[in-house]
């Protein structure tokens, strides 16, 4: 099974992308619209999503589009400055 976890950092304020402490065998991904946003440990996808009036729908947008960023079998959304400190598999594992 695929597990990934998605965030995203939009606008012009410039937000603290955590490094998830345990990464297990989970792909982390950030959609965001900061084209110098760099990370080691979160894949960074660029996506401006212009069809968006404010950064409060880019937010919704991704939220509820995750399977747009990656295929996967689960995928779980979370605000991108939380700190990953345990393994996130049991999440996931819940159904």
């Amino acid at each position: 099974m695929k597990f990934a976890v998605i965030t995203y950092i939009f606008g012009k304020e410039k937000e603290i992308l955590r490094k998830p402490l345990v990464k297990d065998d989970i792909e982390y991904i950030c959609v965001t619209d900061q084209k110098d946003l760099k990370s080691s440990d979160w894949k960074i996808i660029y996506d401006e999503i212009s069809q968006a009036k404010c950064i409060r729908d880019k937010m919704v947008y991704v939220k509820y589009n995750p399977f747009k960023y990656k295929d996967a079998d689960r995928i779980c959304v979370i605000d991108g400055t939380l700190e990953i400190t345990k393994s996130l598999i049991p999440l996931f594992e819940q159904v």
